[in-house]
């Protein structure tokens, strides 16, 4: 939960500070994987974003079932 909650909040807008984007947010959770984060979590993210494509829309994100159970397989 937590690798996914800094994905989240590093990745968008608050109201006390701009994006940081996704890239800064990949790289926060890569350098403390193992330390602050579970590294299975983290290489799981990674692999999601950087291999499979997944990206958050602007809009609302209809969650895909069979996306998110056969990711690894593809």
């Amino acid at each position: 939960m937590a690798v996914a909650d800094v994905i989240e909040s590093m990745m968008f807008h608050r109201p006390y500070r701009e994006s940081l984007g996704l890239e800064v947010a990949l790289k926060e959770i890569s350098v403390n994987r193992g330390r602050l984060y579970d590294p299975i979590v983290v290489d799981t993210c990674l692999k999601l974003f950087r291999e499979k494509g997944f990206h958050f829309d602007s809009g609302d994100q209809k969650y895909d079932e069979d996306f998110f159970f056969n990711f690894l397989d593809r």
